[in-house]
């Protein structure tokens, strides 16, 4: 959202954000601790949290960014178009993985499909960040020893 708060971020989307960021953190790691064939209701409602969440919260912050991209550096434009159709991609995805259960169509590809395309958003998404180069380790000045 930095690039939206000099824009005039949408308080109500900021808590709505905030609130599915808490149950993504909550249902994550306890996927994988109720295993599926164990806890398979305890699982299946986790997974469903967590994928529906995501998809959730990636496209309301894809929808905001496209909806101010005036007021964004005409360079992010690009990326920002990216981060607006993968949302939809993962609407998309997100009912095959859903009907997949009923039709028996593979569930794991698309499980899989989905985590691969959260990784990809994500990192896209934060690719963004103007202070993305400063966590990288600064040229030494040669002017400079190395021991200041």
């Amino acid at each position: 959202y930095k690039h939206l708060y000099d824009a005039g971020a949408n308080k109500a989307w900021n808590d709505v954000c905030l609130w599915i960021g808490f149950a993504i953190c909550f249902s994550f790691p306890l996927i994988g601790y109720f295993d599926e064939h164990v806890y398979s209701t305890a699982h299946g409602i986790l997974a469903s949290i967590f994928f529906g969440s995501t998809c959730i919260y990636a496209n309301i912050l894809a929808h905001l960014l496209w909806e101010n991209r005036a007021h964004i550096n005409p360079a992010l434009h690009d990326r920002v178009r990216l981060l607006y159709w993968m949302g939809w991609i993962m609407c998309g995805i997100m009912v095959v993985f859903a009907l997949s259960f009923s039709l028996k169509i593979n569930p794991p590809v698309w499980e899989w499909s989905l985590a691969v395309l959260y990784i990809n958003y994500f990192t896209f998404a934060s690719l963004m960040n103007p202070y993305y180069d400063s966590i990288h380790p600064l040229e030494p000045d040669e002017k400079k020893p190395l021991s200041q």
